[in-house]
């Protein structure tokens, strides 16, 4: 058994035997939920990951360990506990695993904080709640500007508003839903911040200029620059940016 079998199609499941005239019904039958083809078997059944939820970590030993067992059974008759074959590649596969050093990175890994903020405004732009937190140990701008806007979205659902329009002002934020890159390790979140989006009666996300989110951007920067790092929600808007509010309201959102 080899990766190739896996990328042509070799494995004996229902639905590959189906294709090759052997009319059988295709239902996996260990869950009882989908068809049984390769993809299903391997990596969307949440009976098998459940079961085997180490298996892909180990899959090069489990192989070998398969791979042994058949030649025991065929050459010696005799057949081995599959519970003990998967206990000995996961024992195999820590072992190699404590004896590898990993390689010295030539660029630091940097983690930051950040601030976050959000204010919640009528149709008539007056300034109903606002809030700010911390964010810790952030990677990138844009993890930063990712965590921000799913929190803004789990406050305003914890708030129940149902009908809300959600601005924001990060052209690196804007892009990460307009050119989705699937390999990059902030998809998840773009995919969480979906999917939660869903929660609302009817939602939208705009793309806002700086100038017409400064109070937000202000009250996220005195965070990190003032040491702000209690969050709190409270109503209206902050005093010392009463002037800026009241100009954010009158000006069109562009």
């Amino acid at each position: 058994m080899e990766y190739t079998h896996l990328r042509a199609g070799a494995l004996a499941v229902k639905e590959r035997l189906r294709s090759r005239g052997i009319n059988i019904d295709t239902t996996f039958s260990s869950c009882g939920n989908g068809r049984e083809d390769i993809n299903h078997v391997l990596f969307q059944c949440r009976k098998m990951n459940t079961l085997f939820p180490d298996a892909g970590l180990v899959s090069p030993w489990l192989l070998w360990h398969i791979w042994k067992a058949r030649n025991v059974f065929c050459f010696e008759y005799k057949r081995l506990d599959p519970a003990n074959i998967l206990d000995k590649a996961i024992m195999e596969a820590q072992i190699w695993r404590e004896l590898q050093v990993p390689p010295r990175s030539e660029t630091p890994l940097v983690s930051f904080n950040n601030g976050g903020a959000w204010i919640v405004r009528n149709p008539a732009g007056m300034t109903l709640l606002h809030s700010r937190r911390a964010f810790s140990n952030v990677s990138t701008p844009l993890e930063a500007d990712l965590c921000s806007l799913l929190w803004s979205i789990e406050s305003m659902r914890s708030l129940r508003l149902n009908k809300i329009i959600f601005e924001s002002s990060s052209a690196i934020l804007r892009d990460a839903f307009l050119n989705p890159s699937f390999d990059s390790p902030t998809w998840p979140m773009v995919l969480n911040i979906l999917h939660t989006l869903d929660g609302f009666g009817e939602w939208r996300v705009e793309h806002v200029v700086p100038e017409s989110n400064k109070v937000a951007s202000m009250i996220a920067s005195s965070v990190t620059k003032d040491r702000h790092y209690q969050s709190y929600v409270a109503s209206g808007g902050p005093s010392w940016l009463r002037n800026l509010l009241e100009q954010e309201a009158g000006s069109p959102h562009q």
